[in-house]
């Protein structure tokens, strides 16, 4: 048997098997593409397709050919480890000491042989059906899929519809997008060759262990089965982890199920028992903490996950950072510096967040379960420095915000109100109370600042609702309701558009709120160029509430008095700020 953990290991790295396989191909395609956009004819684009085209692709077999052996020796190892892991669990939890050595059991080193065997043609087949996604959104083979790339990027450039960084991008998105893929015509789909990988080969990796497991049981006298047991247990398998089965019983159960133990992405094993002498491995009150610890879960950024749903979010993340940095290494290839700069600093903001979500949710992180096909340390040096230059251009930028920002909503709360003294010097009214509820119970918004003072947050609150609600707390409350009722529209979209823009700076993800009113201010600001958005939200905000009015005025008066505007913008300058007025 294996543990959760030991096939979730396994499982990551039969992935990664095709890894130097997938490196070499894209940036191999990316080269050729970009060649082919730089042609600037049609006679010397044929000539390049003969010369250049034709020999990359019989370079490209002998080199896949050599990549390919390496993956099958790393595969044997891998099956190899994990069979000699799984047998010597099964010896150690039966009370008897008949068991074969395991290079000593030929029937086993047969059963292994023949995994092997099978699992490498599976990779074979896979590489066999390898291709990628065109600009029209069809997957084709390779040799197929080069000359559509190449034959995009030419046609786009030399009919001048395209700047050659615009065509070289828009030729290479499937690419960019989806990477390699392995294509299935039997089911007229396409998976990405880690997703095909890793279900082929621990599909077979599963079949192997239950082969073993069977043996052992047999040549053991073994007469039931004990399904492992963890705390990020499916939904689907956890009524029957952690159990005792007989023959009969375990057969007519593991039939039963949609998704057999150790199949379909299953971390589950069974191993053989001997019923009333073999002591489960966990008590029914250990069994039950794991079910309650599963269903407890975490709750993060208003949103609840049991531990298994975690685990899945984190797989999540982790499979992004494995494309964030394919389209690095495509961006390199083809010397797009500007897209390369953008993901550089994308890449590192899902970093930022998967360490942020592994530490709420309890779980260990795992880079070296997300490496990417030939990424290494250099291009994660790289898109860390990118980062930290994009970002000094931003004085307000300040990375620990997100990152150290807490997960529980009234920590989170006293949190952002400590750091909002960074962005305003306006002392706040807040009472220092949060009142966090079911989102029933504050049905249309995700928080509101109380006339008492208090905060109250819907339990799916994000950072910038918090936000948004703490900067009431150091405009609006220093007036009455009737104030705000007057202003409405210069309060809300004011302090909604102060927190979107701290929220940008910071690289905090949110969602959009008053809407009218902060597209409003936005035209505004636009037309009248009083200066960078965040700084334009900064300076109102900071004007007093009864005098933001006047305030705006002043600057679209300002600007149809000293600049060149015609009469439709005049308009759109007055019904801007009419919106905005309300009932001053």
């Amino acid at each position: 048997m294996l543990t959760a953990a030991q096939v979730e290991a396994l499982r990551d790295a039969a992935g990664q098997l095709l890894d130097p396989v997938t490196d070499f191909l894209i940036e191999d395609i990316a080269k050729r593409v970009a060649e082919a956009g730089q042609l600037t004819g049609t006679a010397a684009y044929q000539t390049w397709q003969i010369q250049k085209l034709g020999v990359s692709q019989k370079q490209l077999k002998k080199e896949l050919q050599k990549k390919l052996k390496v993956s099958e020796k790393e595969l044997e190892k891998l099956l190899k480890q994990a069979a000699k892991t799984g047998y010597n669990f099964d010896l150690s939890r039966l009370p008897t000491t008949r068991g074969i050595p395991f290079a000593a059991n030929s029937s086993l080193q047969q059963i292994i042989n023949l995994a092997v065997q099978q699992a490498n043609k599976d990779l074979t087949n896979i590489t066999r059906t390898m291709g990628f996604i065109g600009s029209d959104g069809k997957a084709r083979t390779l040799t197929k899929a080069y000359k559509k790339a190449c034959d995009d990027a030419f046609m786009r450039t030399v009919t001048g519809g395209q700047d050659y960084n615009s065509a070289i991008r828009d030729a290479l998105k499937g690419l960019y997008d989806k990477g390699i893929v392995s294509i299935d015509y039997g089911f007229k789909k396409h998976f990405t060759v880690e997703a095909a990988v890793r279900q082929n080969i621990m599909g077979g990796l599963g079949l192997m262990q239950e082969k073993i497991s069977q043996q052992n049981h047999d040549d053991l006298g073994c007469d039931g089965w004990e399904i492992s047991a963890h705390s990020a247990c499916a939904e689907d398998h956890a009524p029957f982890q952690g159990r005792q089965y007989t023959d009969k019983e375990y057969k007519a159960l593991n039939n039963s199920l949609v998704r057999r133990i150790s199949q379909l992405n299953c971390a589950h094993s069974a191993f053989p028992i001997i019923l009333g002498i073999s002591e489960p491995q966990y008590t029914p009150e250990e069994l039950e903490q794991m079910r309650k610890d599963n269903e407890t879960g975490v709750t993060y950024e208003g949103k609840h996950y049991t531990l298994y749903e975690a685990t899945q979010r984190q797989r999540q993340l982790e499979r992004a950072i494995r494309s964030q940095k394919r389209k690095i290494l495509i961006d390199k290839t083809v010397g797009d510096d500007e897209r390369l700069q953008n993901d550089q600093i994308k890449l590192v903001r899902l970093r930022d967040e998967y360490a942020r979500f592994s530490k709420a949710a309890g779980l260990p992180t795992q880079h070296a379960r997300a490496e990417a096909a030939g990424f290494t340390w250099k291009e994660g040096k790289e898109a860390e420095t990118a980062y930290k230059q994009a970002s000094a251009v931003n004085e307000n930028f300040d990375r620990s915000f997100y990152l150290d920002a807490p997960v529980e909503l009234s920590e989170l709360s006293n949190y952002i109100d400590e750091k909002l003294y960074n962005y305003s010097q306006k002392e706040s009214k807040w009472s220092k109370v949060t009142h966090v509820v079911a989102v029933e119970q504050l049905p249309g918004t995700s928080g509101r600042k109380e006339w008492s003072c208090d905060i109250t947050l819907r339990q799916d609150a994000g950072i910038k609702t918090v936000i948004h609600e703490h900067l009431h707390a150091r405009s609006v409350s220093y007036y009455d309701r009737d104030t705000f009722i007057r202003h409405r529209g210069l309060e809300e979209g004011p302090v909604e558009l102060f927190a979107q823009e701290i929220c940008k700076v910071n690289q905090i993800s949110y969602q959009v709120s008053y809407k009218e009113y902060t597209q409003s201010l936005k035209i505004i600001n636009s037309i009248t160029k009083y200066g960078e958005d965040f700084k334009f939200a900064k300076d109102l905000f900071d004007i007093p509430l009864p005098d933001r009015y006047n305030w705006l005025r002043m600057q679209v008066e300002y600007a149809i008095q000293n600049r060149r505007i015609s009469d439709k913008t005049k308009e759109a300058l007055w019904a801007a700020l009419g919106r905005l007025k309300g009932g001053v």
